[in-house]
């Protein structure tokens, strides 16, 4: 319920904190499949490891789609849509609140948990957002970085909201367990969502050896106008400054055998 109220609050301020995407990249929505040379790889050829609801029933089980994603179509096949830094769920006014409640170095570490969020909307594979978790967040009230992606209209239900992560292999031996949310809105209400925790990932093959990639999201079956990407950490020992990269929004793509 929490992370549902906060992720309602960033989709409420995206126009406090928002920015445009520069026209850099692909305008279609197409995708370059360029991110096997990115450290770490984040390949679309079947082989990245995939955690998509598609039955919209918020988990992932065995009556999803078999078989691994690949990644066919970006959010910019929907127009001209902007990205926000919504780290700790809250944008201006409601950051604002909760900064004057805890004081002192996490101003910087809320203001700077995601870094080029445009990245996730250029259509390349190869670049991504970088998600920080400085070691100030460390017994804040909100531990969690993220990003909004705003439509300027509504997605229509049947297309996916499939985010392309990496996770460099460093992360977990700083002592962070991570839990990924990506959720749908429209307008400030929620649509729906799906949270990865560490076993999930760790299923999937995403743990503590190596750098590692994955597909995480849902095909929707309700129609959205923004999607949240979040990821909260229960333990941060260290400065972690690849938390997380987020490579792309991915609206439209297809299951094939691993």
């Amino acid at each position: 319920m929490k992370k549902t109220l906060i992720a309602a609050m960033a989709a409420a301020a995206l126009g406090l904190a928002g920015c445009q995407a520069d026209g850099s990249g692909t305008e279609s929505g197409s995708i370059i499949s360029d991110g096997g040379g990115s450290a770490p790889p984040l390949n679309n050829d079947g082989s990245t490891p995939t955690d998509i609801d598609t039955n919209g029933d918020g988990t992932v089980d065995g009556n999803d789609t078999a078989g691994n994603f690949v990644c066919t179509q970006g959010a910019r096949a929907f127009g001209d849509v902007t990205t926000a830094d919504a780290s700790g769920g809250l944008l201006g006014g409601p950051l604002t609140t909760l900064i004057n409640g805890l004081g002192g170095d996490p101003v910087t570490a809320l203001t700077n948990g995601v870094s080029e969020p445009d990245n996730v909307v250029d259509g390349h594979l190869s670049t991504y957002a970088t998600f920080t978790l400085p070691a100030s967040l460390l017994g804040a009230l909100v531990a969690a970085v993220g990003e909004v992606v705003n439509f300027p209209g509504a997605v229509p239900a049947g297309n996916y909201a499939v985010f392309g992560v990496t996770f460099p292999a460093g992360v977990l031996n700083l002592g962070l367990t991570k839990t990924v949310t990506v959720s749908t809105f429209l307008g400030t209400t929620l649509q729906e969502s799906i949270t990865v925790n560490q076993a999930n990932l760790d299923l999937l093959g995403i743990s503590l050896a190596g750098d590692q990639s994955g597909y995480i999201g849902l095909k929707a079956t309700k129609k959205y106008d923004s999607a949240v990407i979040s990821l909260y950490s229960s333990l941060v020992s260290a400065q972690v400054g690849d938390a997380m990269h987020v490579h792309e929004l991915c609206t439209g793509g297809k299951f094939v055998s691993p």
